[in-house]
């Protein structure tokens, strides 16, 4: 059953399934919770609107304009929609992608059969993978900042007297954002009414009076962000007492996949994602919300330079 501490923990009441809370710090002044509806954790087949056709294009699917660009990786129009189509259909084709290929492709104004004329599909797929277009994505006007990395390695059958001393090899290209100018970004959007800033323990009580058990099922709800946060937050009070500014603790997640850098080519690159912990995972976990942020983009290594 609920504590009746006089401490400073505020306990919730029990809700119609018996759970409540436990905030440490006390009665919070804002809680999420009250946003929560089905549309805020779950995506209905009713509901979902596609907006990345309109919305959403790479640069190789850009609309054709009164210059060469939109077509500036392959040799001719032509060569752009074919390869286009090949990319964006269905690996089944169906009677919609044939559709397609005559309105999109064929009959396109553009188009011409006889600059055709000694294609190549793996020709064109290698320009891709060489094209300037995907370099140009991580510009420095969007904060991106390119490094070079380097790495120690160990020797078999040799020893060094430090890290230091072994063998060191350069890996050039990382590219990245500052960090701190990630997490400034992700709290100033719409979504961090959703974060969950005061974490708390979370217990079951099966009928009135039995005992609770603890529930463990965000990272705001763990023993480990507890301790961190309530660490912060004495420092904090010790260096600034009297202050009315409530300090909180934002969890850093990081994630690393491999990932194709366009649809076009095998050119690819190692992101890693940042989420925020205090986000709930039903909501973090859907697409839509879009709650992935790029902060490094790991060159895929093919050669070591010795340094």
């Amino acid at each position: 059953m609920p504590p009746t501490s006089e401490s400073l923990a505020h306990c919730t009441s029990p809700n119609s399934y018996g759970i409540y809370r436990i905030y440490p710090d006390g009665k919070v002044t804002y809680s999420p919770n009250e946003l929560y509806s089905l549309d805020t954790v779950a995506d209905s087949s009713m509901t979902m609107v596609n907006n990345l056709k309109e919305d959403s294009h790479p640069w190789w699917t850009s609309a054709p304009s009164d210059n060469n660009d939109y077509y500036a990786t392959f040799p001719t129009a032509s060569h752009f929609r074919l390869m286009q189509w090949f990319y964006d259909s269905l690996t089944l084709k169906s009677l919609s992608a044939l559709n397609d290929l005559v309105k999109n492709v064929l009959l396109a104004m553009d188009f011409k059969s006889e600059d055709l004329v000694g294609f190549c599909t793996a020709h064109e797929a290698k320009c891709v993978d060489q094209s300037d277009h995907i370099q140009s994505r991580f510009s420095a006007d969007d904060s991106w900042i390119e490094h070079s990395i380097d790495i120690f390695l160990p020797t078999e059958g040799v020893a060094h007297a430090s890290e230091r001393h072994a063998p060191k090899f350069k890996v050039p290209g990382l590219i990245h954002h500052q960090l701190l100018h990630v997490i400034k970004a992700v709290l100033h959007e719409t979504s961090t009414k959703h974060f969950h800033l005061f974490p708390y323990q979370e217990f079951w009580e099966h009928s009135p009076g039995s005992p609770s058990e603890r529930i463990y099922l965000e990272l705001y709800t763990a023993d480990a962000f507890l301790a961190e946060h309530d660490k912060i937050r004495t420092r904090c009070n010790r260096q600034d007492s009297g202050s009315q500014t409530e300090n909180i603790t934002i969890a850093i997640m990081l994630w690393p996949d491999s990932t194709h850098l366009t649809s076009f080519g095998n050119a690819s690159l190692w992101p890693i994602y940042l989420f925020v912990g205090n986000l709930s995972k039903y909501i973090r976990s859907k697409p839509t919300t879009h709650s992935a942020h790029h902060l490094a983009y790991i060159p895929k290594v093919s050669h070591l330079y010795f340094l």
